[in-house]
């Protein structure tokens, strides 16, 4: 489709009854602009959502099952960032303390097809304040349909996080995050440079997350 209207939505298995030794529910909202200073000089706004839900046990702890539910839907111009979106939902790993591994697919929108993913997540409050997040998706729409993003840094106070990001059509630099954790609230920008398209790029975005049971207390 050329234009995406509207995504929405019910993650209800959330709302189903969870052992007692399980955390509550987690969650990412962000919304990003892509800017791009040539040649294709061009911005485009993104909206995320992400839903975790560990099930057997604690949040963090090796061993622990859980599932995710993932949503994005963005719009740039003309037919190089045609509107597109994306949903999924997967199953979640805890393979050492801190280390969390994911797996899942769903469906893509503009064009429609599905779509696979996995991702690893490195808790910073068992790794000595270093996170990551590296993510690798394909879709079957093409030989061309995969993406992949990753960034991580180390947490210098609650506050700042500095550290670097690879994005398939944004590109490799620095990327700088400021945070107020009692709202769990968070500011990140980053500056790129893109092989593939031949551009530089910045990012810029907010967020409201709660991704470990530790930042959530």
């Amino acid at each position: 489709m050329e234009r995406i209207r509207s995504i929405s939505i019910m993650l209800r298995a959330l709302a189903l009854p969870l052992p007692a030794a399980a955390d509550p529910p987690l969650y990412s909202v962000e919304f990003q602009n892509y800017l791009s200073a040539d040649p294709l000089d061009y911005t485009m706004p993104e909206m995320e959502l992400l839903v975790l839900q560990d099930l057997t046990g604690p949040g963090g702890k090796a061993g622990t099952l859980g599932v995710y539910g993932f949503a994005l839907v963005n719009r740039g111009p003309g037919d190089i960032h045609a509107r597109w979106g994306q949903i999924q939902f997967g199953l979640t790993y805890w393979v050492v303390d801190g280390l969390e591994w994911g797996l899942g697919g769903g469906l893509e929108q503009g064009p429609s097809a599905p779509r696979a993913a996995t991702f690893v997540f490195v808790d910073p409050s068992t790794w000595n304040n270093i996170s990551a997040l590296a993510v690798a998706e394909y879709g079957f729409h093409s030989s061309d349909d995969y993406y992949y993003t990753s960034n991580f840094g180390y947490h210098v106070t609650d506050f700042l996080r500095v550290g670097g990001i690879a994005e398939r059509f944004l590109g490799v630099g620095p990327r700088l995050d400021l945070s107020i954790p009692s709202i769990h609230f968070r500011v990140h920008a980053a500056v790129t440079r893109d092989l593939e398209l031949d551009t530089t790029n910045a990012l810029v975005g907010v967020v409201w997350d709660c991704l470990t049971p530790e930042a959530c207390k």
